[in-house]
């Protein structure tokens, strides 16, 4: 069905807009189709450097938690445990036992809703570090396709948030390809908790690295300002304008 609504509407469409430069290179490869990356913004100010304060003994994992990821936030949710001291902070609006029933232990998270975008942004502040997570093609019903190009919006809070980045996903998704080709987080591209422990324990232990880490992460960031972003949309407008006006 996808594919016979893409061949009724990408024709007749003077410019195609997707969510990100993941989906773009799909249909670049796919479909031999050129369309444009219209990304999420950020509309508060990108601090000038990282946060300093000591943080929470917590990793933080901010959405839902399901068919797209169950598997991989399990997984750093076991490694959390592990070490003493430290579990994951999970900020969302299902229930502790539906979280159960997606593998979580019970003793292993912490859970909050957090409604306020204020709170939520001051939350990511104060984390260890922060967690993005996509499951393996064979541990959901969802298509790769649709996998291997999620960016989730949350992580252009989680970039500007000053704090260290854990993404765990496969090697070939765009998420891990964006963070590798910007140094800007530790990837763990295996599904072994023993990896994403030591992972963890370089994030916690290695100051040094972390706010490396989270420097370049901020400079990343820079790409989403609502106002780069909403510059990036008005020349698109003009010059699809002026490209209609001249045909």
């Amino acid at each position: 069905m996808g594919r016979d609504v893409q061949e009724r509407i990408f024709p007749g469409a003077e410019r195609i807009l997707v969510m990100s430069q993941g989906m773009a290179d799909l249909y670049r490869r796919k479909y031999n189709l050129l369309s444009t990356p219209l990304v999420h913004s950020l509309p508060e100010p990108i601090p000038a450097d990282i946060q300093t304060e000591t943080p929470d003994n917590t990793g933080f994992w901010g959405g839902a938690v399901y068919d797209i990821n169950d598997r991989s936030v399990v997984r750093i949710s076991n490694a959390l445990s592990s070490i003493r001291g430290y579990r994951l902070f999970i900020a969302c609006n299902d229930n502790r036992e539906q979280l159960v029933r997606r593998g979580l232990d019970e003793s292993g998270f912490i859970l909050k809703y957090i409604t306020e975008r204020e709170a939520y942004l001051d939350t990511l502040r104060r984390q260890a570090f922060l967690v993005l997570a996509l499951n393996w093609p064979d541990e959901t019903a969802t298509h790769e396709d649709e996998l291997s190009t999620i960016f989730p919006t949350k992580t252009v809070e989680y970039l500007a948030s000053g704090r260290p980045i854990l993404v765990h996903c496969p090697e070939d998704y765009f998420l891990a390809r964006f963070f590798r080709d910007h140094e800007c987080a530790e990837v763990v591209t295996e599904r072994s908790i023993d990896a994403i422990g030591e992972a963890v324990l370089k994030l916690i232990a290695d100051g040094e690295y972390a706010a490396s880490l989270a420097r370049k992460a901020l400079k990343a960031a820079e790409m989403f300002r609502l106002e780069r972003v909403a510059g990036q949309f008005h020349d698109l407008v003009e010059e699809t304008m002026h490209g209609l006006k001249q045909g």
